[in-house]
């Protein structure tokens, strides 16, 4: 049965000890901004959250201990406010599946978000390399049924070769055994052209944008992709780092209430 559009949001947790960007805020603080966020997100009726430490900067590939420790407590302790109906999810930047993994199955999250899954980019920050090798081997060695929600294009990057998107999508898929796939381009118009490339081959994977979505291109996301992630334009200014903007996220959410009660949305296998 045709499912509705699946919408994601992101809590931004700040920036945490041991990090060049920490401002000395008591931990307890951090925590209970970061509860805060994902209950009005909650509230306000998205049922897929995912944590993640965007404000430790800079960033690393692989974070160490504290980081892991520190997620896991705020994990836990937003696994235990929001409802059991909401999935939860845990994304470590850089690009740290291992540790993502292992929080995930500490706080009985349902999935890990792995910024580079196969493959490798070049951002901004440097070469980030596909950690799909290591989060199976953790996975299985802990028993862990964490679902992998993986970026196969991603924005905030370049490809370093031209190896086809249908191929890394195809490594991800059969020997990846990623439950969700996302991409992203440099605009809007680009990551809906990957979504229907990727879509048409694979009409049965659940195909996500992974960023641009916004109240404007909301209805044609809709139209073509199983489900979105949505941060910066929930919040203040549209600014990823600033403060939920409770009028941005009402309007965003009776946009998002219309589009998945319109018989013109296409659903999950319905495209």
């Amino acid at each position: 049965m045709p499912q509705p559009f699946q919408l994601s949001t992101v809590v931004g947790i700040k920036s945490l000890p041991g990090t060049a960007a920490y401002a000395n805020e008591p931990f307890s603080a951090i925590v209970d901004c970061a509860v805060s966020d994902a209950l009005t997100y909650y509230n306000a009726g998205i049922r897929n959250i995912i944590i993640q430490n965007v404000n430790d900067w800079p960033s690393r590939e692989k974070v160490g201990p504290e980081t892991v420790a520190y997620m896991s407590v705020i994990g836990s302790e937003v696994r235990n406010a929001v409802g059991g109906d909401c999935a939860l999810g845990i994304s470590v930047l850089r690009n740290d599946g291992v540790a993502a993994v292992a929080i995930a199955h500490a706080v009985q999250a349902q999935f890990i978000r792995a910024k580079v899954y196969v493959g490798a980019m070049i951002s901004a920050a440097g070469i980030e390399t596909g950690c799909m090798n290591e989060v199976l081997s953790l996975r299985h060695a802990i028993g862990s049924d964490v679902n992998i929600w993986a970026d196969i294009r991603s924005r905030t990057g370049i490809p370093i070769t031209d190896y086809p998107i249908l191929q890394e999508c195809a490594f991800a898929v059969d020997k990846g055994l990623c439950d969700h796939m996302i991409l992203s381009s440099q605009s809007f118009d680009d990551s809906i052209e990957l979504v229907r490339t990727v879509k048409k081959a694979y009409p049965k994977c659940q195909v996500m944008l992974g960023g641009a979505v916004n109240h404007q291109n909301l209805q044609i996301a809709c139209s073509h992709a199983d489900g979105a992630i949505v941060a910066s334009c929930l919040k203040r200014d549209g600014k990823m780092h600033e403060v939920i903007d409770p009028e941005r996220l009402q309007s965003f959410m009776a946009l998002y209430q219309n589009c998945i009660d319109s018989p013109q949305t296409s659903m999950v296998n319905g495209k």
